[in-house]
């Protein structure tokens, strides 16, 4: 069943956005984006985190379309606390939307570890799972 899945999707690839506002970033496709732009998540940094700045312009940069200067602002704020879960959250979806689900998979799962009750992590970790064909894992 997982091949006939692979081949749909190979066969007609749904065009996906990036919908981003000031301090988050989402992948949607198709109809999810019509229905969602009202609908907007705000995920705020923890007050005083390092790198607070830059956070706010990779956010700006993804709201404008600028993923390649997103992905390295978000990387620098990383480096410069490597705890901010909205930052490692970010730059999953970012990643997953370049076509590296198992990077993404990696940063959700570190950003469970900061902030384990966090809906959306949780989504996106779930989305990227079943992207990479391990659907039971996500549903666990």
């Amino acid at each position: 069943m997982p091949d006939v899945l692979a081949a749909r999707r190979a066969a007609s690839p749904k065009r996906a956005t990036i919908v981003a506002g000031r301090n988050y970033c989402r992948l949607m496709t198709g109809h999810a984006v019509r229905m969602k732009k009202a609908q907007k998540f705000r995920m705020n940094a923890p007050a005083g985190a390092a790198g607070e700045k830059e956070f706010r312009l990779a956010c700006d940069h993804c709201s404008a379309g600028r993923v390649d200067e997103a992905e390295r602002m978000f990387r620098r704020v990383l480096q410069r606390s490597p705890g901010h879960a909205s930052a490692l959250s970010n730059l999953g979806v970012l990643l997953r939307a370049r076509g590296k689900p198992e990077e993404a998979v990696g940063l959700y799962a570190r950003a469970l570890a900061i902030e384990p009750r966090r809906p959306d992590i949780l989504r996106n970790l779930g989305n990227a799972l079943v992207v990479l064909g391990r659907r039971p894992e996500a549903f666990e």
